[in-house]
């Protein structure tokens, strides 16, 4: 397989998932937390039954796009620095550091963090299923195990899924890492929060952190992903704001 077919279609072929599937851990999402714990519930014991689904076809789509393809990773004044660099470490991810802070892999390709994390999955024999949409996430009547309905068909199938397998996933502890809902076209859709929320957690209101400015006048599409250093001046109304 060459290399540039990984990094298109993943790096492992992922079996259908069953028709019914019983493990000790469900993870729902493929992205950066949901391997991270997945493979941190297998280091803590091997005898885990652990399951991740993802519903895009390839694992770590949206930390494929992370830095423009490089990977930034964290910033050295992020809380939990330390702990994030000696996993990346633990994983054989060998990091660096610019002079903004900026923390990045030293071969600065997102698409190798993605799969050096799924070839840890691999390793440690998390059960991995792509292509496998969550639709509604549950208690059992008893409380004593959650209930997950998935369907096969992932995010560029979402037309589709009222006619695809109807699977259930029944599971002792259910880890949701299904990222926000700021980036749909890599899957970040918002589903967890309703799930969370039917589970009985709270939902704080949520707020853009990082957004555009819309500037009048010329046409500034072309500079769209370039990155510069600058300093720079907002004003609204002709006066100075920030």
């Amino acid at each position: 397989m060459s290399q540039k077919h990984m990094r298109e279609k993943g790096a492992f072929h992922s079996p259908q998932i069953p028709k019914t599937l019983r493990s000790d851990i469900l993870i729902i999402g493929g992205g950066p937390a949901g391997m991270a714990a997945a493979i941190s519930a297998k280091r803590s014991n091997s005898k885990l039954d652990v399951v991740l689904i993802e519903k895009n076809e390839i694992m770590g789509r949206k930390l494929r796009a992370t830095g423009n393809g490089r990977c930034n990773i964290t910033n050295v004044n992020a809380e939990g620095f330390s702990e994030v660099t000696s996993f990346l470490s633990s994983l054989g991810i060998v990091t660096k550091t610019n002079d903004n802070g900026f923390l990045y892999p030293v071969s600065e390709s997102a698409a190798d963090v993605s799969e050096l994390l799924e070839l840890r999955l691999k390793q440690l024999g998390v059960k991995v299923y792509t292509g496998v949409t969550a639709m509604e996430v549950s208690y059992a009547s008893d409380k004593t195990e959650f209930v997950t309905s998935v369907s096969m068909g992932g995010a560029s199938s979402q037309g589709r899924l009222a006619n695809a397998l109807k699977c259930t996933v029944y599971s002792s502890a259910l880890v949701i890492a299904a990222g926000g809902k700021s980036a749909p076209v890599y899957g970040s859709t918002g589903e967890g929060y309703r799930w969370l929320r039917g589970l009985g957690h709270t939902v704080t209101r949520l707020v853009p952190s990082l957004a555009p400015i819309e500037c009048g006048g010329a046409d500034l599409s072309k500079l769209s992903g370039t990155r510069v250093r600058a300093e720079a001046k907002l004003f609204k109304n002709g006066e100075e704001i920030h």
